[in-house]
C-alpha cells in the first residue's frame, strides 16, 4: 500500500511539473505573439506597439519585449487618443495657460477638453456654413471666442460655455491683443469680394477700420479650403498669396497701403501662417512646397518639403515661433523644429489611420501637440520626448562620419562623396565637398583642436577640407589609391591615410604626411604574397596621443611606433579574422583613451583602456556583434552599432548602456559631437543625429518589471487586451485619457 501512496504521489509530482511546463510555454508563446503584434504596428503606431509590448512584459518578462518598448518610444513621441469619434477638431486651440482646448470645426459646436482628462464641456447649436470654424481663447484662458466666415456674428463664451456677448462681423482670421481689444480679418460687406482688417473692442462692440484689401483675381475668400492670407501679430502686415508669389501689404505707419513681395514659390500659393512674434512667415504651395521667410535679421529662407494641403489644412507656429505644424492626407503630422539642423527630416506624429488630418495646435509650454482627424478622432503627442533627427541629402550609403572640433558641422562620406551637415540653420544647407571630379569617398577624420578635416577619397587621393569655404588641399605625395581609412591631428602636424585593396603587395601600405613639413613616409602593410587584393588592407586609423598610430584591420588592432616603423598587436591574432568585417578603432579628443571592436572572424570584443598601454579592459555589455565604435571627446562615454542596427551608449567603465533603437540595417559608422549634444549614427541609406542619453538615468529596459510597467501605462492610453473576435485574438483598446497636466517622460 504504501509503495503504492508513493507511485502515485511521484505520478502526481510528475503531472504537476509537466503541467507547470505547459502553462509556462504556453504564456511564453502568447508574449512572443504579442511582440510579433507590436513589431506590425511599429511603423505605422508606435503607441500601440508599445501597448502590446507592455502586455508582453505582463504575461512574461523579456529582453524582446523590453527591446521593442524602447523601439517604439524610439519610432515616435507618445501618444494620448483624447476621443476616439465623434469629436468634430480639424481646429484645435489651446488656452494661453495650456489648461483648455477647444475644438471646432464644420460641426455646429464647440467642445472644450479640460487638462486633468475630465468630462468636456459641449457649447451646442452654432450656425454652420460649409467652412471651418475658428475659436480663439482670451489672455484669461476664460472667455472663448468663435467665429465663422460668412456668419455675421463673433460669439463669446465663459469658462462655462455661457454666451456672454457678440460682435457684429464677419471674421475669416482674428488675432486677441488684450482682454478687450482684437483684430480680425473678413469681408467688408456682405456677399463682397473685397477684404477689411478691424480692431475691435469687446467692451462696447465698437470696431475700427485699419486697411480694405481688394484681393488679386483668383483670389477666392468664398470658396472653402485655404484662403492664403495671414495677419501680422502686430498688424504691421497683410501677408496674402498672389498665384505663386507672396506678398505683404503694409497696414500702419509708413509702409501702410504699400505692397512688396517677398518671395515666389515653384506653383500657386494655399496658405500662409505668421509666427507670434512676427519674425517669420510660412507659405505652402499647392504642390506641398514650404517656404519659412525671415521678417526680421538677415537670415535665409528656408525650403522644407511637405504633402500637398487638402480643404483643411493650415499652417501653424508654436507660441514661440520655433515650431512649424503641418497636416493633410496620411499617417500623420508633421512637426519643424526650426532650430533643428536644416536638413533634418521633420517629424513625424503617428496615429492609427489614414484619413485627412485638419490643423495642428502647439500646448504654450510646447510640451504637447495636438490635431484631430476628419473622422472625429483627437490625438495628442508629447513633445517632450527625445527623438533621432534623419538628416536627408546622401543618395548612396554614408560609410563615416566626424563633427567638426566647433560641432558646427557633421562630416559624412559616402559612395557619392563627402558632404557637410550644418547643424544650425545660420550655416546654409549641406553640400558635396568639391573635390574636382566625382569620387568615391570611404573615410573622414575630424582634427581635435581645429575645423580641419581629412578625405579619403578611394582612387583619387587625401584631401584637407575646411567647413569655412577654403579650397581643398590635397596632399601631394599621397597617391590615387584605394584609401579606407584616415586619421588626423594637427597638434602632432600628422595625417595618416591605409590602403585596403592593392593587387601589388607593395602599394598595400599606411601613408604618413608631415602636415608641416609635406614628408611623405609609407608602413608596409603587406609582408607576404597573396592571391586576395585586400589581404591586410586597414580600415580604421587613429592617432594616439604619445604619437604611436593604432590600425584596425581584419585580424584585430595594431599599435605602430612611427619612429621605427614597427607594430605591435593590442589586440586580435594574426590568421584569427576573415574579411568581410573589419576591427574598429577609435580615440577620444586628447588621444589617451581608446576603444577597439577587435575581429576574431565570429564575435567582436570590445576594449577600452590607454592608447599607450596594452592592458585593455573588456567591455561584454555592449555584446559581441559591433561593427562600429565611438568614443567621445574626454573619453568617458562610448557608443557601439551592431550589425541590426542597434546603437548603445554608456560609461567607458562598462555599466549597461542606453539602447538607440531605429536602424534597421549594420551600423557602419559612429561619432560624438564635442559639445556632447549629439550622437551621428550611419545605417543603410540614412543618417541619425540622437540626442545624448542623461546616464546618470538607468536604461529604460533595465529597470524593474512593476517601475517599467507603470512608466510604459504612463505613456499613453492605448491597451492591448484579448479580444475573441479577432483573428489574432487581441485588440487596440481605448484607456481613460489622463490629460496633459503632467508630461510623462522616460
Amino acid at each position: 500500500m504504501t509503495a503504492a501512496i508513493a507511485m502515485l504521489v511521484a505520478v502526481a509530482a510528475a503531472l504537476s511539473l509537466l503541467w507547470l511546463r505547459s502553462a509556462r510555454e504556453t504564456r511564453r508563446a502568447e508574449a512572443r505573439k504579442l511582440i510579433a503584434l507590436g513589431r506590425l504596428e511599429l511603423g505605422r503606431n508606435p503607441a500601440a506597439a508599445l501597448a502590446f509590448a507592455r502586455t508582453s512584459l505582463e504575461v512574461v518578462d523579456s529582453i524582446e519585449a523590453r527591446m521593442l518598448a524602447v523601439e517604439a518610444l524610439w519610432a515616435g513621441p507618445p501618444m494620448m487618443l483624447v476621443a476616439r469619434d465623434g469629436v468634430d477638431c480639424l481646429r484645435p486651440v489651446f488656452s494661453p495657460d495650456g489648461r483648455r482646448l477647444a475644438c471646432s470645426c464644420f460641426a455646429p459646436e464647440l467642445r472644450v477638453f479640460p487638462d486633468d482628462g475630465g468630462q468636456s464641456l459641449r457649447i451646442p447649436d452654432l450656425p454652420v456654413q460649409v467652412d471651418t470654424r475658428g475659436s480663439a481663447f482670451m489672455p484669461d484662458g476664460g472667455r472663448l471666442l468663435s467665429w465663422l466666415p460668412g456668419d455675421e456674428s463673433i460669439r463669446i463664451f465663459g469658462a462655462a460655455g455661457d454666451p456672454l456677448d457678440a460682435l457684429p462681423g464677419d471674421a475669416q482670421a482674428l488675432l486677441v491683443f488684450d482682454e478687450d481689444t482684437v483684430a480680425t480679418y473678413g469681408a467688408l460687406a456682405p456677399d463682397g469680394a473685397e477684404r477689411a482688417v478691424r480692431v475691435w473692442s469687446l467692451r462696447d462692440h465698437s470696431s475700427r477700420l485699419v486697411a480694405r484689401w481688394q484681393p488679386p483675381p483668383g483670389f477666392r475668400a468664398d470658396l472653402t479650403g485655404p484662403r492664403p492670407a495671414a495677419l501680422d501679430p502686430r498688424l504691421r502686415f497683410l501677408a496674402h498669396g498672389d498665384d505663386s508669389a507672396v506678398h505683404l501689404l503694409g497696414l500702419t505707419g509708413a509702409d501702410a497701403g504699400r505692397e512688396r513681395e517677398l518671395g515666389t514659390h515653384p506653383a500657386k500659393v494655399r496658405e500662409l501662417a505668421v509666427a507670434p512674434d512676427g519674425t517669420r512667415l510660412a507659405s505652402i504651395d499647392e504642390n506641398g512646397g514650404l517656404r519659412v521667410w525671415p521678417l526680421a535679421g538677415n537670415g535665409a529662407v528656408r525650403t522644407l518639403d511637405a504633402q500637398a494641403p487638402t480643404l483643411i489644412s493650415a499652417l501653424t507656429f508654436d507660441a514661440l515661433g520655433a515650431r512649424l505644424g503641418w497636416a493633410s492626407d496620411g499617417s500623420g503630422p508633421l512637426v519643424w523644429s526650426l532650430a533643428d539642423p536644416p536638413d533634418a527630416a521633420p517629424r513625424l506624429l503617428l496615429a492609427p489611420g489614414d484619413q485627412t488630418w485638419g490643423a495642428v495646435a502647439f500646448e504654450p509650454l510646447g510640451r504637447w501637440a495636438a490635431a484631430g482627424r476628419i473622422s472625429g478622432q483627437l490625438f495628442l503627442w508629447s513633445l517632450a520626448s527625445p527623438y533621432p533627427l534623419v538628416l536627408e541629402g546622401h543618395t548612396q550609403r554614408p560609410l563615416d562620419l566626424a563633427f567638426t572640433a566647433d560641432s558646427r558641422f557633421l562630416a559624412s562620406c559616402g559612395f557619392d562623396g563627402a558632404r557637410l551637415w550644418p547643424l544650425s540653420a545660420e550655416d546654409g544647407r549641406q553640400y558635396l565637398v568639391p573635390l574636382g571630379v566625382d569620387y568615391w569617398c570611404h573615410d573622414i577624420a575630424s582634427d581635435a583642436t581645429s575645423n580641419t578635416l581629412l578625405v579619403a577619397a578611394a582612387g583619387t587621393g587625401a584631401f584637407l577640407v575646411w567647413p569655412d569655404g577654403a579650397a581643398p588641399r590635397r596632399l601631394e605625395g599621397v597617391p590615387p589609391a584605394i584609401l579606407f581609412a584616415s586619421a588626423l591631428d594637427t597638434r602632432a602636424g600628422l595625417a595618416a591615410l591605409g590602403v585596403n585593396y592593392a593587387s601589388e603587395s607593395k602599394e598595400m601600405v599606411i601613408y604618413v604626411a608631415d602636415l608641416r613639413s609635406g614628408e611623405i613616409r609609407t608602413f608596409p602593410l603587406r609582408e607576404r604574397e597573396t592571391q586576395s587584393p585586400w589581404a591586410d588592407g586597414v580600415d580604421t586609423l587613429a592617432i594616439a596621443a604619445d604619437g604611436s598610430l593604432l590600425s584596425g584591420n581584419y585580424e584585430g588592432v595594431e599599435r605602430w611606433d612611427l619612429a621605427t616603423g614597427t607594430s605591435t598587436r593590442a589586440c586580435g591574432e594574426a590568421g584569427m579574422g576573415s574579411l568581410g568585417r573589419y576591427s574598429q578603432v577609435a580615440v577620444d579628443a586628447s588621444g589617451r583613451s581608446m576603444i577597439a571592436g577587435c575581429w576574431d572572424g565570429l564575435i567582436t570584443t570590445l576594449l577600452v583602456g590607454d592608447s599607450s598601454s596594452a592592458d585593455l579592459r573588456r567591455i561584454a555589455t555592449h555584446g559581441d556583434d559591433v561593427s562600429a565604435v565611438a568614443v567621445d571627446t574626454t573619453g568617458e562615454r562610448i557608443a557601439t552599432g551592431d550589425s541590426s542596427g542597434a546603437v548603445r551608449v554608456g560609461w567607458a567603465t562598462g555599466e549597461e548602456p542606453h539602447l538607440l533603437l531605429g536602424h534597421s540595417d549594420l551600423v557602419t559608422a559612429l561619432a560624438f559631437s564635442p559639445d556632447g549634444r549629439w550622437i551621428a549614427s550611419a545605417s543603410g541609406d540614412e543618417i541619425f543625429l540622437w540626442p545624448m542619453p542623461d546616464l546618470s538615468k538607468p536604461p529604460l529596459h533595465t529597470l524593474l518589471h512593476d517601475e517599467l510597467l507603470a512608466k510604459l501605462a504612463s505613456l499613453t492610453n492605448l491597451r492591448a487586451v484579448r479580444d475573441d473576435s479577432s483573428s489574432t485574438g487581441w485588440t487596440i483598446e481605448l484607456g481613460p485619457f489622463p490629460g496633459w497636466r503632467e508630461v510623462p517622460t522616460w
